[in-house]
């Protein structure tokens, strides 16, 4: 694994400070739901039965975050020939869940090496040569002034 420099380190932090994604809420996990139960085939039930059985999804869905859900539900749209099961809605959040974090994984790796193992290569540049790399910056092909460019 590369040791990489402290502006890709910042990158790197950045991502692992935003990595936290959303919780669902009852009414986003009620929507999937009355779209999977529109889309699929499924038994009669009661409204007594049907609102049983949002809240037992509910309390077993409700610790995914909310983009896994939404993915895995666009997934089961296409895939679930009836209404899925919480051990199948479970199975397809999974994948994503994985993949989600083993790039949080690798990105907190990179930053350990980081920590650990990056030096600066190279002395400090001194007064006089941070001097000299402006003016080559400020004019790249090298003109003195009042010369024509």
């Amino acid at each position: 694994m590369p040791v990489v420099g402290p502006i890709s380190a910042g990158h790197l932090q950045a991502y692992v400070d935003a990595s936290v994604p959303p919780a669902p809420q009852l009414g986003q996990i009620e929507t999937m739901m009355g779209k999977l139960s529109i889309a699929l085939p499924k038994r009669e039930m009661s409204d007594e039965e049907a609102n049983e059985r949002l809240d037992l999804y509910w309390q077993a869905l409700k610790r995914h975050a909310l983009p896994d859900l939404q993915q895995a539900f666009m997934t089961l749209l296409r895939t679930c020939k009836f209404f899925p099961t919480i051990a199948e809605i479970e199975a397809a959040v999974a994948p994503i869940r994985g993949r989600r974090t083993r790039r949080l994984v690798a990105a907190r790796l990179l930053l350990m090496k980081h920590q650990r193992e990056w030096r600066p290569s190279g002395e400090p540049l001194t007064a006089d040569e941070v001097r000299q790399l402006g003016s080559i910056l400020a004019d790249p092909m090298g003109h003195k002034a009042g010369e024509a460019a």
